[in-house]
């Protein structure tokens, strides 16, 4: 976000939720800003935390540019695909420095992309519609990639059709309601203009093996893979909101689907049928749900994980 000296920062908060400093980018101040610039989000699988050393990775595949009317509230957005790379981004006292840890194979494609944190400044990240999960050492260079020998899946009218119908429910459930996914869905263009764009989607490429990552404080990968329908269920209106008012709202556990839990090393340890993935992992095998009720208030439910799959 944009202090009130126009540069750019970050807001650090303390435990009660008050405003304890700001973090500011040096020397990037507002109207210098490229008319393209990365897009960080508080989605949490665009952003997380490195539990280990306190950082912050940022997963960066789009860049945009976006101009409001304060007046109007009418707004211009252009994105461009790229670069696709992993950031990890410090916090040290009143400045904010960042660096690439991570960085996909092709960053000029759509494919699917995901990243979690491992212990000692390692990553594990998936950066194709294959089964191949990269690990990188500290210095960001891979020096593992766990495989599974997957045959590629092909979009068919069958799946293609079943997943245009779930972007419509998603529409339908959003303007059903009130507040702010209502008042999102009108400011791009209403629900016809949403219903329109979900029943023009055509798919492209192959459907990805990999459907998201995420590791526990063990330091163990958990691999969600996409089900045999072809596709998870994605809050598609919640990802809009976080991408525009920058707070995770509406947003639950990716899944359900089957969900590989793999050491770093490539040990095997099984697989969890038809889950979803937790929104967060705690200490002790702990592991949180973040659930929304018939009003979309958020619940979080926390579950224990059995010590073998950790």
């Amino acid at each position: 976000m944009v202090a009130d000296d126009g540069h750019l920062a970050y807001q650090l908060f303390d435990a009660g939720g008050a405003l304890e400093r700001w973090v500011r980018y040096p020397g990037v101040p507002e109207d210098e800003t490229p008319p393209l610039y990365f897009v960080r989000s508080a989605d949490p699988r665009v952003r997380k935390v490195d539990r280990w050393d306190g950082s912050i990775l940022a997963r960066v595949t789009v860049a945009r540019s976006l101009k409001v009317d304060s007046a109007t509230r009418e707004f211009d957005m252009r994105a461009v695909s790229g670069p696709r790379t992993v950031l990890r981004v410090r916090l040290d006292g009143d400045e904010a420095s960042e660096s690439e840890i991570a960085r996909a194979s092709r960053p000029d494609v759509e494919e699917e992309f995901h990243f979690a944190a491992l212990p000692r400044g390692r990553v594990a990240y998936s950066d194709t519609t294959a089964y191949r999960i990269k690990v990188t050492d500290p210095a960001g260079r891979v020096d593992r990639v766990l495989v599974r020998s997957f045959a590629a899946r092909n979009w068919d009218d069958r799946t293609a059709r079943a997943f245009r119908e779930h972007l419509r429910r998603g529409i339908e459930e959003a303007v059903a309601g009130q507040g702010d996914r209502a008042e999102l869905v009108g400011m791009f263009g209403g629900p016809s203009a949403l219903r329109q764009l979900a029943d023009e989607w055509e798919p492209e490429g192959s459907i990805p093996h990999v459907s998201g990552l995420e590791t526990t404080w063990d330091g163990n990968i958990w691999a969600l893979r996409t089900p045999a329908r072809g596709f998870i269920d994605v809050d598609h209106v919640g990802m809009l909101m976080t991408a525009m008012l920058s707070t995770p709202t509406g947003l639950t556990a990716a899944g359900p689907g089957p969900i590989d839990v793999i050491t770093p090393e490539g040990e095997y340890l099984g697989t969890i049928p038809d889950s979803r993935l937790p929104s967060a992992f705690g200490p002790g095998g702990l592991a949180a749900y973040v659930q929304l009720d018939e009003l979309g208030v958020p619940t979080v439910v926390v579950k224990q994980v059995p010590g073998g799959i950790r």
